[in-house]
């Protein structure tokens, strides 16, 4: 089916959410599904979508200032800025790189795949060809075609230190057809090929510049990395701060004619802690701080120089991963059920969210594919975790929380485990900073962990990372051959009916073993100063970190 844009998901609703977590006792689990929830999304094809260098004609184009520099500050460090082995949100890589695909929202807020590098695509049950665009540059000078497309690719699915090698492993091989043409050989139908190369991926499909990389070697381009996106890299100072300067010679067009971007540069601050920012962007010291957690809403609210953005499409959602592999709850189903029943989501929701935080049932929410009410799930009930834990194999001993030292996650640690502790579940914090923690999750030395993730759309996406067997992000070494099988039948299918079936199957093995639990969502804002213009969802990626058309009105 050829197409220019493709509908893959639908906006997530804060209303609809917080409705649809109200509590309920915890379901026996029913009989497997014979159809699609009437909830479910449909992916339909979207009319072809005008290619984003054309400029609106002088009399419509809204007038745009140019220069300035963008100061964001950054809630986490990034873990790599080379972004095929990049792990976790690496917030500069948005701007130094473009992907083939993009994922945005379209005019009625529904989330759909769009040109970028490439201008138009045919899939098929065996093929996925595209065409590409011509004339761009990479920063330093070289040409984007189909042979540098194909090395990425390549380098992508093969190369051993990628992280995108399970995103992209139903690809067999890929071919060049032409000076701007490549095919993409499949081993099987996938109908999550065009997400997976779009940068609403769950690791960034980014196209690097080869000839940068031939003339750098891998740890030379980590250190000064070459894309064709539009800012260039500037300076590195580690843990502290990532500077872009403008790349002249971007091929995307601004409202004005003119390439884009419209600011001269991006100066990327690492802030952890929550006060900080916040005092930081009320001083008009940075121009947009990544994340307003609850306790600072009201103050920005009131801030006349400050605007709060809802960022709901990307809400935080705080979840529980269990060690499956070693430790003590790696073969006691008991004990994980004893914590989950232990949770009191509500009341976690209540005191971190402070009126903004909902709880959560599961692992797939109202509108989304996937999505079925009668889904069993866990829910507080104090008796249920006494019975599971005397079921159990627990000796009392403390059990190891890793926590990461952001202030949010620090404070629900100690709410968690006064809760464990009412159910007779000792807990020891282990608190260190994100890296640290990543490392940690990583080699597997932990025993159980909390993790926050955004929600996704995309079944698949939320799903397999985290739980299939060979997921890059499974931290909790789970391995059900049952659970791969749901996903694989999801994944394979172009048939929107089959595909809910198999993901609402999925997510019933995963109430059955446990390998995590879902604690609650607190949907996400972001704080801009009122000078910051073009800050819209129409623009935004679906992390919200492309300021591509963002502009500074001072």
């Amino acid at each position: 089916m050829r197409c220019a844009a493709i509908t893959l998901g639908s906006l997530i609703l804060v209303l609809m959410l917080i409705a649809a977590c109200a509590p309920a006792a915890p379901t026996a689990a029913p009989a497997k599904p014979t159809g699609a929830a009437a909830t479910a999304p449909v992916a339909t094809a979207a009319p072809a979508a005008a290619p984003p260098t054309a400029a609106p004609s002088p009399t419509s184009a809204p007038k745009v200032k140019r220069g300035g520099t963008l100061r964001f500050g950054m809630l986490n460090d990034i873990m790599s800025l080379d972004s095929h082995q990049a792990k976790g949100g690496n917030i500069p890589n948005a701007m130094l790189y473009d992907s083939l695909l993009n994922y945005r929202q379209d005019s009625k807020g529904m989330w759909q795949i769009v040109p970028s590098l490439a201008t138009e695509w045919d899939l098929s049950e065996k093929a996925a060809t595209f065409k590409l665009r011509k004339g761009v540059k990479f920063h330093d000078g070289s040409d984007f075609n189909a042979k540098v497309a194909k090395w990425n690719l390549d380098r992508m699915i093969t190369w051993q230190k990628s992280r995108l090698r399970e995103n992209l492993n139903v690809v067999a091989s890929v071919d060049v057809v032409d000076d701007y043409t490549v095919r993409l050989n499949l081993k099987e139908p996938s109908a999550i090929l065009l997400l997976n190369l779009s940068d609403g991926a769950p690791e960034r499909p980014d196209i690097l510049s080869q000839a940068a990389m031939d003339k750098m070697g891998e740890d030379g381009f980590v250190q000064h990395p070459v894309g064709s996106g539009p800012m260039q890299f500037a300076e590195m100072v580690s843990g502290t701060s990532y500077t872009l300067k403008k790349f002249d010679n971007y091929w995307m067009m601004g409202a004005d004619g003119k390439p884009l971007p419209y600011t001269d540069g991006v100066v990327y601050r690492l802030m952890t802690d929550d006060t900080v920012r916040l005092m930081e962007i009320r001083a008009g010291s940075i121009d947009i701080s990544e994340s307003v957690f609850p306790k600072d809403i009201p103050a920005v609210k009131g801030n006349p120089d400050l605007v709060l953005v809802d960022m709901n499409w990307i809400a935080q959602a705080y979840l529980m991963v269990f060690n499956m592999n070693t430790g003590p709850f790696a073969k006691d189903l008991k004990l994980r059920q004893a914590v989950a029943y232990a949770l009191d989501r509500e009341g976690i929701a209540k005191v971190l969210g402070m009126g903004y935080g909902a709880p959560a049932k599961g692992f797939r929410l109202p509108g989304m594919l996937g999505y079925d009410a009668s889904t069993p799930y866990y829910w507080f009930d104090l008796a249920k975790a006494k019975q599971a834990l005397a079921e159990s194999s627990y000796d009392g001993s403390d059990l190891e929380l890793t926590v990461h030292n952001r202030t949010l996650d620090q404070q629900q640690g100690e709410v968690v485990k006064q809760q464990l502790e009412t159910a007779g579940i000792h807990t020891q914090l282990a608190v260190a900073d994100r890296t640290a923690n990543i490392k940690k999750r990583e080699a597997g030395l932990f025993t159980f962990l909390m993790l926050q993730h955004n929600p996704e759309a995309e079944p698949d996406k939320q799903l397999s990372m985290p739980f299939e067997c060979k997921g890059v992000g499974n931290y909790s070494r789970f391995c059900n051959p049952e659970f791969d099988k749901w996903l694989q039948v999801g994944r394979t299918s172009y048939e929107q009916a089959k595909r809910q079936d198999a993901y609402v199957n999925a997510e019933r093995v995963l109430f059955k073993d446990v390998p995590a639990t879902y604690l609650w969502v607190l949907p996400r804002a972001v704080a801009i100063r009122s000078w910051v213009k073009g800050y819209t969802p129409a623009t935004m990626s679906w992390g919200g970190t492309d300021f591509r058309q963002v502009w500074l009105d001072k």
